[in-house]
């Protein structure tokens, strides 16, 4: 009960001294021509107006009525969130040290469970995942200079064993020309439909067939970090 008492109180505090939108996560993507540009992941919104562009796992604070309702984009639905909803538990899956990948299909995604272990919770209809991901890769010095990489990330979910997310939204980019290093953050926020078992990886798009090392001593070991809110 105390607990639930402090989360209501830092929420007000948050409503009454933040903008009316907040960007969650800026990222970087490709578009269809090739073009590198910065896009905003998720967007929490305050408002008494429903947003004009919502995009899936936006969330909406409501303030029509008295009471604010906390809404979250699922497809082409705002669905409200249960009341009293707060930090259930955190699940951390470290990346594997000095992983050696020597790419040989630059056209599709692939799940790299080498590069970082599937992370798997047991899950409940209503469960909000706030799911945050950190990958690094070192080349060998001389060969490309981290602005040239340009591999992608992406979150990929199922729940017992069917698909319900897969994000190629963030290039791995930014580092270290020093050591040829590079590095991607991305996350997503987003509802859980149904009790059983959630199963999340990462999926890598290889820009090149060039020989690299994730999770090296110079370019720090990566992590997945789901949070669960119920």
């Amino acid at each position: 009960m105390f607990s639930k008492i402090i989360l209501k109180s830092l929420l007000f505090i948050v409503c009454v001294n933040f903008a009316q939108i907040t960007y969650a996560q800026e990222i970087r993507v490709i578009d269809n021509k090739g073009t590198l540009k910065n896009v905003n992941n998720n967007v929490v919104t305050h408002s008494n107006t429903e947003p004009t562009t919502p995009l899936e796992g936006d969330i909406w604070f409501d303030t029509t009525l008295a009471i604010t309702t906390i809404k979250i984009r699922d497809g082409n639905l705002w669905r409200v969130l249960r009341t009293g909803r707060s930090l259930f538990s955190v699940v951390t899956t470290r990346a594997t040290p000095n992983v050696n990948v020597k790419p040989t299909d630059i056209t599709n995604y692939s799940l790299r469970s080498d590069v970082l272990p599937t992370t798997t919770i047991a899950v409940q209809a209503g469960d909000i995942i706030d799911v945050r991901v950190n990958i690094s890769e070192e080349f060998n010095v001389g060969v490309l200079t981290y602005d040239n990489i340009g591999d992608l990330l992406s979150i990929y979910a199922t729940l017992n064993g069917n698909s319900i997310l897969s994000q190629p939204t963030t290039i791995i980019s930014g580092g270290d020309n020093s050591f040829e290093i590079a590095e991607g953050f991305l996350s997503r926020v987003f509802p859980i439909s149904a009790n059983g078992t959630l199963n999340i990886d990462i999926q890598i798009k290889f820009k090149t067939t060039v020989e690299r090392n994730f999770s090296t001593d110079n370019s720090g070991v990566g992590s997945l970090q789901a949070i669960i809110y119920r």
